[in-house]
């Protein structure tokens, strides 16, 4: 499974990061393993490593411009020195291993789940068992409709007091006002641009993808 840097950078929020020479935010990054680095590692641009700055300054990586890496241990005064390769620096008083268990424990947990939904998948489960296993990873509720508009799916453990995610619990269908907004010509336009998932239709009223 690949792991986009926004989980990785996110898993790294309590170590208050400074990234350098990393790209742009348009631009996701795929990582598929996690690994130490070390002076004569050969960098494979699909691994981040962990590493700690006085290594790093002592081996070739300074010289790579198409690596990733979080460097660890990185004195104040140094945070603002240029690399070649791609950094997420992080400060002095900052354990590599902590920053190295935190990250593998996101790996870990993300390639659980991707084995669960591979094996779910093999086995023909229904739409309910595939958010019932991704649940654990939303903040906001989740409803899968069918092209009939019925439910086929929803979260049922995400809390939520809006009235119109309790009826769609309770009944598997929308409730009307919902399904008249859904249909109307400005909804069906704005729908019909979009062509990948992701978290862009109304009401958004209900906090809900």
């Amino acid at each position: 499974m690949k792991i986009a840097d926004c989980l990785i950078l996110d898993a790294l929020k309590p170590f208050n990061p400074e990234q350098k020479s990393w790209p742009e935010k348009a631009r996701t990054l795929f990582f598929e393993n996690l690994s130490f680095w070390e002076g004569d590692t050969d960098p494979d641009r699909n691994t981040l490593y962990v590493t700690t700055y006085e290594l790093l300054m002592k081996s070739k990586a300074i010289t790579l411009d198409d690596f990733f890496v979080i460097c660890c241990g990185v004195p104040a005064e140094d945070l603002s020195c240029p690399v070649c390769c791609h950094m997420i620096s992080l400060q002095e008083d900052v354990s590599v291993f902590s920053v190295y268990n935190t990250l593998n424990q996101l790996f870990q947990r993300l390639w659980k789940w991707d084995t669960k939904l591979n094996a779910a998948l093999l086995s023909g489960s229904d739409a309910q068992t595939f958010i019932d296993l991704s649940e654990h990873l939303f903040v906001n509720p989740v409803v899968l409709l069918t092209d009939t508009l019925h439910v086929a799916a929803i979260s049922k453990k995400i809390k939520v007091s809006h009235p119109d995610i309790q009826f769609m619990q309770d009944n598997k269908y929308l409730p009307e006002h919902m399904v008249q907004q859904i249909t109307s010509k400005p909804y069906l336009e704005t729908s019909e641009s979009f062509h990948t998932i992701g978290f862009y239709y109304p009401p958004n009223y209900i906090n809900c993808t």
